[in-house]
This record gives C-alpha cells, sequence and structure tokens, in this order.
C-alpha cells in the first residue's frame, strides 16, 4: 500500500495535480465504506486496535472544545511533552527525529538507544539505515540517505557535556539553516520544564552511525526514575538502561515507559 500511495503521489507529478488527494480520497471512503459494513464482531477487533493505538500514542486526538481537550491530555493522547497525569520521575528522555532528506529513508532506518547513568548520564543511539540506494529511484524506491535532524529532550536542570555524531564532535554553537546541514554543532534551547539538545545526525544508505550524548543531571541519593517517551510514527526501539553500572531494564520501548530504580 505505501509503494502504491507513493507512486500516486509523486509519479508525474505536476504543479496542481490532484493525483495525491484523489487517491487518498478514494482510499478514505473504501474504510469508511468497510467500517460501516463490518460486523459487529470486525468493529469490537477495530475497536481494540484504535485502543492499543491510543495506548501507545500512534493515535494522537486534538479537539477544539476545551473541557474534552482537558480530558484527552489527561489520557496523554494529546501529543505533548509532559507525562501521563500523576507520574512522578526524575530524568526523562525523549529523542525526536525529523527526515529532511525529501525522501522515504524512514522506512528502513532502525535504532537502538542505551543510556547509562553515574554522575554523569551518557545516552548513545545507534542507527542503521539499510536502504539500498542513496537516493530515491521513482517509482520503485523512495528511501535514500537518511537526513536526520535529531532532538533530544531532557529536564531542564540538565547541563550538557557533550555531544558527538560518529567520530565528530559537536560543539554548541547556534544553527543557521540559511547553510543547510550544519554538523560541527548542536544547540540548546530551554522551554518549561525541558531542554532540548538539537542537531543534525546524517545517516548514509549501507552504513551505521552512533549518537553519543554525554550531560549531568542532578540526584537525591541513590534512587532514580525516567520517563522515557517514544516518538509517535516509530514503531518501537531497543533500549538499555544502566544504573550505577547495574542493568536495570532491557526491552523494547514501544510506548511511554516510567522505569522506576529504589
Amino acid at each position: 500500500f505505501y509503494n502504491l500511495a507513493q507512486k500516486y503521489a509523486e509519479s508525474g507529478f505536476f504543479p496542481g495535480s490532484t493525483q495525491k488527494r484523489d487517491f487518498l480520497g478514494a482510499v478514505g471512503e473504501a474504510v469508511k465504506w468497510r467500517v460501516r459494513t463490518a460486523s459487529w464482531r470486525e468493529k469490537l477487533g477495530m475497536a481494540r486496535i484504535v485502543w492499543d493505538q491510543l495506548q501507545k500514542k500512534q493515535i494522537l486526538i486534538w479537539v477544539k472544545e476545551q473541557r474534552i481537550e482537558a480530558k484527552v491530555k489527561r489520557f496523554g493522547w494529546g501529543g505533548d511533552l509532559g507525562p501521563s497525569a500523576g507520574s512522578g520521575f526524575g530524568d526523562y528522555l525523549y529523542i525526536v527525529e525529523s527526515n529532511l532528506g525529501a525522501n522515504k529513508a524512514n522506512c528502513c532506518v532502525s535504532r537502538e538507544v542505551v543510556q547509562e547513568v553515574g554522575e554523569e548520564t551518557k545516552v548513545t543511539i545507534k542507527y542503521k539505515n539499510t536502504n539500498e540506494f542513496a537516493n530515491p529511484k521513482p517509482p520503485l524506491f523512495w528511501g535514500g540517505n537518511y537526513i536526520d535532524y535529531l532532538r533530544v529532550v531532557v529536564p531542564k536542570t540538565v547541563e550538557v557535556k557533550s555531544v558527538r555524531v560518529g567520530d565528530r564532535q559537536l560543539t554548541e554553537k547556534q544553527l543557521d539553516n540559511q547553510y543547510g546541514i550544519q554538523e560541527d554543532r548542536y544547540q540548546v534551547e530551554e522551554k518549561d520544564q525541558f531542554k532540548t539538545i538539537g542537531f543534525w545526525a546524517v545517516v548514509p544508505a549501507q552504513n551505521s552511525v552512533s549518537v553519543e550524548l554525554v550531560y549531568a543531571l542532578p540526584r537525591l541519593g541513590k534512587t532514580y526514575s525516567v520517563l522515557v517517551k517514544r516518538q509517535p510514527g516509530i514503531e518501537g526501539f531497543p533500549y538499555k538502561l544502566v544504573v550505577d553500572g547495574k542493568l536495570v531494564f532491557s526491552g523494547v520501548v514501544d510506548r511511554d515507559l516510567i522505569i522506576d530504580k529504589n
């Protein structure tokens, strides 16, 4: 289905073309008809799928009416940075990727995350790009190099020590997008209770790249807790948490996860 949608969206495109809209509109009408004519057992199955995707935050909701919107946020379905209501945590990790390569390289990119907590915290993200070619070859291939603008969201109290992409050590300096991809620097922004470290992480086709972020976060005694958020649109990623040299968690993060080490 993905390749078919891309074909109608990209092949033979010209300014003013409605082929993408027409194709997706036809798909939408077919889906609505299928839902209307489904048996009650099938509708129950659909409801379970929707509920599961809401819990994983693969479906996000925005409602104009403020009273309903408040309830949506309380369930954590609004897509905001904050944790679910009633959740307490000391550390916070949210890795946000943006593919700005004008291709669909996301299809063939995997990532693994290791977070090591001690006097300082080291977060390592290992990317692997299995796309066959560096650039799209329509209508058969839409991927290529993964041109990723990466943002790592952490608590506001964090002191960033270093950022490394591959063998390149980055320096803290304001990014200026008018000069294109600036792979020598990272920038730090603060908003509310969060600090966002933003930088480019380019993963060529048929290659792997490791990203390493080191920061200091004040801790109270030996206790430690962290909220690890999973970006909507990503199915999940392997994640390991090591605290004071001991493995605390190893598994797949397919939804927001709170880990509490007492």
